[in-house]
């Protein structure tokens, strides 16, 4: 008897803990319903997500008014308790709230029920065949990212070639041991972050094949996209059978794929995606924050680009240069230009020098990168020229592309460099072997300019940046107030020209100045007060961070500050941040530099490589 009792006590005991997780799951989700502002509706997800389940987000997707708390629940739920035919579910009806699509897809393709939803979702109908091909996609532009170079080790302290119009640099001072103690971590760490999640080629190539058999045109060109940018020859018939004379787009994704597989390109399909308008919509004549999206489609003619650079075909160059000059989509230039880098020919320099003065930065940047790796005489004036008229950022570049064709870095300023040239230019032959070799050991952010501000020991050349910092709960104490008055420093450092936010993120996400950059010379004093006002709070929301900077007008480069791994972001591992930003840079490159606060090895190493990868530094406050 007593025994029996005490399985009945038990058992009610965790009736009753499993009934009070439910009314606390449920209370939850009311108090995100409830909630007046977006910060405290964010840090009432960010209470509720270990007991978060299917019908917790369901029930805030029908009710819920704003996109990025569903996003934020939608996230952590994937990461956490996303299985089976409930996940379906939900990804579906998230997907058709007014645009969530893009970022749902994003949000699925991060995570290991990936291939599952997919595979659930393909030959479903037109709906869920988009949906699951816009999953897919995403998934493969995420695994086809870059891999990134780190410096060497012989590298000059501050990166790149020793400035020659610089002060002499003052003695390094000895290491700390707490520094020696972290360095030997940081090694016994190994890689700072795991590759994204691999999905069983098997359950790709069975979806790539329902979604093959669609009728709607857009689900094609995604499958296709996906299926060259993972290099799947087993669906190479059916990608060759599709009678795709509706859509340039699909079209031209198909030539990207026989490229990507090894396979030769057929002339007359080249020549028709040319022949035809490319079309692009308004939004993408001219540059704003909607480049930063989650969105793996390109123009027919950027993939026509991308698809002659991916099969090295200099024969059409001519249709490359014809695309560099004559679209009007921002996008297809870009890619243009990444073409004629990737292809190398000399013959491309003077188109290329014709769209240097571009009025959108992303395209100077890709052709500043192609000048310097096609090493021509004709492009050092020009270059000295548009390095005079940048004030921010971009000088970097027209450095790297100076340098890359001088094979070594003889000034940072217009004038320096006019003043190298009119000595060298009588005797000066380029050398593509030398310079193929300089741009090995250097990139971008190894050059030295002269700096328009500083955070902590890490500089700052950009004039259009947002500082993006960590107020999670473990910044207490002496990390707070030093991040305190380390940002107060900065902001009266900061030329008067620069444009900048601040947005600090913990288990909310708060932006200093909704919706835009702001002169420092204007807004310095309400800055100095409003940073005496930052707060704590439970989470460490990174990437939401740093995705409210990518809203932001203007922005260029991210001031990134962080102490700790990141807990309760929509996305939270390391790995999946680093390849969603990929998505997200891929036509707006912002620069991502990193302060590195008292963060362990394995983080210590993630902010490296996050600055590796996207032409930034990184550093750490000294003791």
């Amino acid at each position: 008897m007593p025994r029996t009792r005490t399985g009945l006590v038990v058992v009610s005991t965790l009736m009753f803990l499993q009934g009070a997780m439910v009314c606390d799951a449920e209370a939850s989700v009311a108090a995100v319903l409830g909630a007046k502002d977006e910060a405290t509706k964010g840090q009432a997800v960010v209470r509720m997500r270990r007991n978060m389940k299917a019908s917790d987000i369901i029930d805030l997707a029908r009710k819920e008014k704003d996109n990025s708390i569903v996003e934020l629940a939608l996230g952590n739920y994937l990461e956490t308790k996303a299985k089976g035919r409930e996940a379906v579910n939900v990804v579906v009806l998230c997907a058709k709230r007014r645009g969530m699509l893009e970022s749902t897809a994003a949000l699925v393709s991060m995570n290991t029920v990936m291939a599952d939803v997919v595979n659930a979702l393909a030959g479903e109908g037109k709906d869920p065949d988009r949906l699951a091909a816009l999953i897919l996609a995403n998934y493969a532009r995420a695994k086809a990212a870059p891999i990134p170079r780190f410096a060497p080790k012989e590298m000059h302290a501050n990166g790149g070639d020793p400035d020659p119009d610089a002060p002499p640099a003052k003695p390094a001072a000895k290491p700390k041991k707490n520094a020696n103690k972290k360095k030997k971590n940081a090694a016994r760490a190994g890689a700072a972050v795991s590759a994204l999640h691999k999905a069983d080629p098997a359950q790709i190539v069975k979806a790539l094949n329902k979604l093959l058999e669609s009728r709607d045109e857009i689900t094609l060109e995604l499958a296709i996209v996906a299926a060259a940018l993972l290099k799947v020859k087993d669906v190479q018939a059916a990608v060759e059978a599709l009678n795709l004379a509706k859509s340039n787009e699909a079209e031209a994704a198909r030539l990207y794929y026989l490229a990507r597989i090894g396979q030769p390109l057929p002339e007359e399909t080249v020549q028709n995606v040319f022949r035809r308008p490319d079309r692009p919509t308004r939004i993408y004549t001219k540059l704003s924050p909607v480049f930063s999206s989650y969105d793996p489609r390109s123009p027919a003619w950027g993939y026509g680009c991308d698809a002659i650079a991916a099969a090295k075909s200099t024969k059409h160059l001519d249709l490359v240069h014809k695309a560099l000059n004559t679209s009007k989509d921002l996008r297809t230039r870009i890619d243009a230009a990444r073409a004629c880098e990737a292809l190398g020919s000399p013959t491309s320099v003077e188109h290329l020098l014709k769209a240097l003065p571009a009025d959108d930065w992303p395209l100077r940047i890709a052709v500043a990168s192609a000048l310097g790796a096609i090493p021509d005489a004709k492009s050092v004036e020009p270059l000295i020229a548009q390095l005079e008229e940048e004030k921010g950022r971009l000088r970097l570049d027209m450095v790297y592309a100076l340098s890359s064709i001088a094979l070594a870095q003889k000034s940072a300023t217009a004038s320096g460099w006019s003043g190298w040239w009119e000595g060298a230019q009588s005797g000066f032959k380029p050398d593509p072997k030398a310079t193929a070799a300089y741009r090995a050991k250097f990139r971008v952010q190894d050059m030295n300019v002269a700096p328009t501000g500083a955070f902590y020991d890490v500089p700052l050349f950009s004039d259009r940046v947002a500082f993006v910092l960590d107020t999670s709960a473990s910044m207490r104490g002496d990390k707070f107030k030093s991040l305190k008055e380390n940002l107060a420093t900065t902001m009266q450092g900061l030329k008067p020209f620069v444009r900048f936010n601040v947005i600090d993120f913990g288990g909310h996400v708060q932006t200093m100045f909704p919706g835009r950059l702001l002169p420092a010379g204007q807004v310095r004093a309400d800055t100095l007060r409003a940073v005496e006002y930052m707060k704590l709070t439970l989470g460490t929301r990174t990437y939401d961070g740093m995705e409210a900077a990518y809203r932001l007008p203007g922005l260029d480069t991210i001031m990134f500050l962080s102490d700790g791994a990141p807990v309760a972001s929509k996305v939270n591992a390391w790995a999946k941040i680093m390849y969603i930003t990929h998505l997200y840079n891929r036509y707006r490159p912002i620069a991502i530099y990193t302060v590195e606060f008292e963060a362990s090895a394995r983080n210590l190493l993630a902010l490296r490589e996050m600055a590796a990868r996207f032409a930034g530094k990184s550093g750490a406050p000294q003791d």
